[in-house]
């Protein structure tokens, strides 16, 4: 058998039921860089243009239009800044685009900038307001201990007492405090 790509002669190894084309990898390698390459050409020229018959000396050309257009930018900046292949041939990118594409991201990464700072703000308002509940909860805790317990003992007796009849709790408390500081006999 003879390679497609070498035009080598080689013996099959592949007996899997596909026929062996090529003598080795690098070959069906080159073989499938060509057909890829080929196909984009294909693609990106169209067939119907009469100017690109004869690629190489078409890129020939332009590489030189390229280095030519790339000198002369280098003279002038205001005018033009970048060149690209098209369709039909070697194109330009204004300053005006770049200059327009330039602020459209730096408009996304303020944005993205804003976002993040809006959710850190979020959540430190979220943290905020678990912290406010959790001392609301405390206060009523504590208002509602200080009702239960605010008098107790015997002083907490003492204390009803005075608020219910005051003249005769103190003069209890007058005979209390004066029975015990009374001297023995």
């Amino acid at each position: 058998m003879k390679c497609l790509e070498c035009n080598n002669e080689f013996n099959s190894v592949n007996n899997r039921g596909v026929e062996q084309k090529y003598c080795s990898l690098k070959c069906r390698n080159k073989s499938a860089f060509k057909r890829r390459e080929e196909r984009l050409k294909n693609t990106y020229f169209s067939p119907l243009d009469n100017n690109n018959i004869n690629i190489n000396n078409n890129e020939k050309e332009n590489e030189t239009i390229h280095e030519n257009r790339g000198n002369k930018q280098s003279l002038d900046r205001g005018q033009q800044r970048e060149y690209t292949r098209t369709s039909y041939g070697i194109g330009t990118i204004a300053d005006s685009h770049l200059a327009t594409i330039k602020e459209l991201y730096e408009a996304k990464n303020e944005t993205t900038f804003y976002k993040l700072k809006c959710e850190m703000i979020e959540k430190e308002l979220n943290e905020l307001k678990i912290e406010n509940s959790q001392l609301e909860s405390e206060l009523e805790e504590l208002d509602s201990d200080a009702s239960e317990t605010q008098y107790s003992g015997m002083l907490g007796g003492v204390m009803e007492q005075f608020k219910v009849d005051p003249v005769n709790t103190i003069n209890f408390a007058s005979e209390l405090i004066g029975n015990l500081f009374k001297p023995k006999k």
